[in-house]
């Protein structure tokens, strides 16, 4: 199991006799010490656990340990980082704990990895294979209203300039996530990635700029519509 080099390292060995190296990629092997920043007050990581371990100590463990789509037992799982650490890395996992404050914690830390609990309900039987009706009553109703109230060059210019926005944002999640989680199997790979997401990215906050300057009241109107949503996500986020 090798460790990557940070992007840091990289570019610092970016020079002629470096280029193709599969080392560079792979990175290299681990030493006898492994140095990992403990887990402080103030660490992201941590909960409130005596003898929390640091993520990327188990994801080590795990990686050299076990294959991808194998089993992990972890008898007390504590604070849930060997989970987490199984869900990052794609294992299969089962993990015991019996003080309910834990348990508690693993559920939050494992839901915030999976997304497997959405802001406003929490994952039911009915509600994986169902749409929630009170948010397409809601939708429809809204949308009624727009139509009744609106012309066809305002709802279309609402519709135009919301979209291109998240379109942007969906083509900068493809870097952000691939930067974040290299080793996550993709089927399908953008042709010409880097250069063709980024190509359009430009393109759409361009079409958002300029949508901005040419019809402000109906564009800015159209912001405001996305931006009443954050109110309620911050909302039912702390709950």
């Amino acid at each position: 199991m090798r460790i990557r080099y940070d992007e840091k390292t990289k570019k610092a060995r970016s020079g002629s006799i470096f280029v193709g190296s599969k080392w560079l990629e792979v990175g290299y092997n681990p030493k006898d010490v492994w140095s990992v920043s403990r887990l402080h007050r103030i660490h992201r990581e941590r909960e409130d656990h005596p003898t929390q371990k640091p993520l990327e100590i188990i994801e080590r463990i795990v990686l050299s340990s076990c294959p991808r789509g194998g089993l992990v037992l972890d008898p007390f799982l504590g604070t849930g980082t060997t989970a987490i650490a199984c869900i990052k890395t794609h294992r299969n996992y089962i993990g015991y704990e019996i003080n309910k404050k834990c348990f508690k914690q693993i559920e939050k830390r494992i839901a915030k990895v999976t997304n497997d609990v959405g802001l406003f309900e929490k994952p039911t039987a009915s509600s994986e294979t169902r749409t929630s009706q009170p948010s397409l009553l809601g939708q429809g109703l809204w949308a009624s209203i727009l139509v009744l109230t609106g012309t066809y060059e305002q709802l279309f210019t609402y519709v135009v300039f919301a979209s291109w926005i998240f379109y942007a944002m969906s083509s900068a999640g493809v870097l952000i996530l691939r930067r974040r989680n290299p080793d996550t199997p993709r089927p399908y790979r953008t042709w010409g990635y880097p250069v063709t997401p980024v190509v359009f990215i430009v393109f759409a906050m361009t079409l958002v700029i300029v949508s901005l300057m040419e019809n402000p009241r109906d564009s800015l109107v159209g912001l405001a519509m996305i931006l009443s949503g954050l109110p309620a996500y911050w909302f039912w986020k702390k709950r």
